[in-house]
């Protein structure tokens, strides 16, 4: 069967790994004729500081916020001039189309664009 790995199990097993060859440089021979037996240790893996690694910052996380803030903004003063001054939205912007469904219409077209840039960045990690 298949076995997923979340992260906090892969820090684990890096460990494990790490850890598995430390052990076995200590008790074999020198391989390279070292004085010291910490002159061949292999390097072991830094461990991440974060606690949480899908926390971790990147440019495409950041885009992602920020093409979210984007549509929060866009939909935030759809909202606003709906409570502030609903009468706005009675003027016709175009071909007889109120500012109400065109800007309706145009967040709904921005919903799809942001999903879609945001499905071409770049991942976490």
């Amino acid at each position: 069967g298949s076995h997923v790995v979340n992260a906090s199990q892969s820090t684990w097993l890096r460990l494990d790994q790490a850890t598995a060859a430390y052990t076995a440089a200590q008790t074999s021979p020198c391989p390279h004729g070292a004085s010291r037996r910490h002159d061949y240790l292999p390097p072991v893996p830094a461990a991440s500081t974060d606690p949480n690694p899908r926390r971790a910052s990147s440019p495409g996380r950041r885009r992602r916020w920020a093409l979210l803030a984007v549509y929060v903004l866009a939909y935030g003063g759809f909202i606003g001039v709906a409570v502030a001054a609903p009468g706005l939205f009675a003027a016709d912007v175009a071909g007889g189309v109120n500012l109400a469904v065109a800007w309706g219409f145009g967040l709904i077209v921005l919903a799809f664009a942001v999903a879609l840039a945001a499905l071409r960045l770049p991942e976490g990690r």
